[in-house]
């Protein structure tokens, strides 16, 4: 979901349907587990806040694990 309205990006995690919720919209990368639910967001491609630069992110569902990537 692209995050900019924090009802759906709220009903998604809640509903407790989905092990991960990826989204956009703050411009900055994040990792957490909200109710048993990890949220994800990838950063930004421009106007990046958090990191300073561009990033995006690849999830291996298969292991859980995360990479952050910085993107020239």
């Amino acid at each position: 979901t692209h995050g900019d309205d924090q009802r759906v990006l709220s009903e998604l995690v809640a509903g407790g349907q989905f092990p991960y919720v990826c989204h956009g919209h703050t411009h900055r990368a994040a990792d957490e587990k909200v109710a048993g639910v990890r949220v994800i967001c990838p950063g930004a491609l421009t106007h990046s806040k958090s990191p300073r630069h561009p990033t995006a992110a690849v999830l291996d569902t298969e292991t859980s694990a995360l990479e952050y990537l910085k993107i020239n």
